[in-house]
């Protein structure tokens, strides 16, 4: 879902209605968006669609190909970004199924496909009913789940199943959601992508990590990520507070800019206190230092 400005340079008949031309971005993190389909007005207010990019993903300054569907003339040349890039109709388009509702409760049901159980009710009857699986859900705190389970008969009133579109290992939030159908022109943040293929690793942790955590959570419906700026007093007990007590030992740490620690080595959980007095961190930790810990509760 695009809508930015772009550079038109070196415009070429192919012939057909068709012109290849250079396109160049105002905003270079843009390209890794563009999608067949998508539109070009030059300054003289042609139109002409996206129909063959010569890579893709897309980067700035590829040639593309695209045709006209205004005017069968040459796309006019920019003296800087004073073109449009869009994807067709984003701003007004509607999506098949749209309704707000509430997610009451989760748990994780398959912890290395990142998908979860959860406990919804929607307000529109009649646009709950036409929700589907592949169908989407954003959360109360605005992360967005795919449905991937209804049940047939009982629908949402016994619990359905959703998995994350970008895997973070973010169980959904409790309270206020949104449920809506993807379509090509529509995206629940009008503007933006969703799914940002850069994000290789989430908050410094690697896949790997995530998996970890999520397979060995016992089912737990609650998972929480902390990160805790150690003061002097810290530094001094040896120790920090965590806001939940985790239910086990699959805790994880790392120390922010720093390799992540082993538990019962680097440092161990007693209730809901962090410590590593006489234990790996000991005498490394400096008033500053922000701990990341990752656990269930």
């Amino acid at each position: 879902m695009l809508q930015t400005k772009v550079w038109v340079f070196n415009p070429t008949s192919i012939g057909s209605g068709k012109y290849t031309l250079e396109l160049y971005f105002v905003d270079p993190t843009r390209p890794q968006y563009v999608r067949l389909g998508d539109y070009i007005k030059d300054t003289s207010t042609r139109e002409y669609e996206l129909v063959s990019p010569t890579s893709i993903p897309f980067s700035d300054g590829n040639t593309v190909t695209v045709l006209y569907k205004t005017s069968n003339v040459l796309p006019t040349v920019d003296v800087d970004y004073n073109s449009d890039f869009y994807t067709p109709s984003q701003l007004d388009v509607r999506p098949k199924m749209r309704t707000a509702g509430e997610i009451f409760s989760r748990s994780v049901y398959d912890g290395s496909n990142y998908e979860y159980s959860i406990a919804a009710a929607w307000s529109n009857p009649s646009e709950e009913a036409k929700a589907v699986i592949g169908d989407r859900i954003v959360d109360f705190a605005g992360k967005e789940y795919e449905l991937t389970f209804i049940d047939p008969t009982d629908r949402f009133s016994v619990n359905c199943r959703v998995k994350e579109v970008e895997e973070e290992g973010d169980a959904p939030e409790v309270g206020i959601a949104t449920m809506y159908t993807p379509t090509e022109n529509f995206s629940f943040f009008q503007g933006t992508e969703i799914e940002d293929p850069s994000r290789t690793t989430i908050m410094n942790r690697d896949k790997f990590l995530i998996d970890r955590l999520l397979t060995t959570g016992g089912g737990s419906a609650n998972y929480k990520v902390e990160e805790i700026t150690l003061t002097s007093t810290d530094i001094i007990d040896k120790e920090v507070s965590l806001q939940q007590t985790p239910i086990d030992s699959n805790t994880l740490l790392d120390v922010m800019q720093g390799p992540s620690q082993r538990f019962g080595v680097d440092f161990n959980i007693i209730g809901n206190v962090l410590t590593w007095d006489s234990l790996g961190l000991d005498n490394l930790l400096e008033v500053g230092d922000i701990l990341r810990v990752a656990y269930f509760y």
